[in-house]
């Protein structure tokens, strides 16, 4: 708790007591950058349930660099904003169910690296 978890190459991870980002620490919009910068277009970065807009700019980031990116359907949110706040920075690959997101990741795991077969 209060540190923001940051990946670098090697893979290596690092704690970084940097401000808070939308009054959190740690930062899923920090995490989500730093997974940019290492892996580009190879991540895939998951938005799920969430009662701040933290994490919406981090895959705004992935996005921007050819990631695949995957939102839970904000109506089966417990808490929605921070679904609803990652939709509103433009388009994502999926927007599912919490099912749907354990199917895609599940058809990813036997298909390997690269694109699922069909988009939602």
């Amino acid at each position: 708790p209060d540190y923001h978890l940051l990946l670098d190459r090697g893979p290596m991870v690092s704690l970084s007591v940097d401000e808070a980002v939308h009054f959190s620490r740690p930062s899923i919009d920090v995490l989500f950058e730093s997974a940019t910068d290492v892996y580009g277009d190879g991540l895939l970065a998951i938005i799920l349930t969430g009662a701040s807009q933290d994490g919406a700019m981090g895959l705004d980031a992935v996005r921007r660099a050819g990631g695949t990116t995957v939102v839970q359907q904000p109506g089966t949110a417990q808490a929605p904003l921070m679904t609803e706040e990652a939709l509103k920075r433009g388009p994502v690959d999926f927007v599912l169910p919490l099912g749907g997101i354990a199917d895609l990741l599940r058809e990813l795991d036997q298909s390997g690296p690269g694109e699922p077969s069909s988009r939602c």
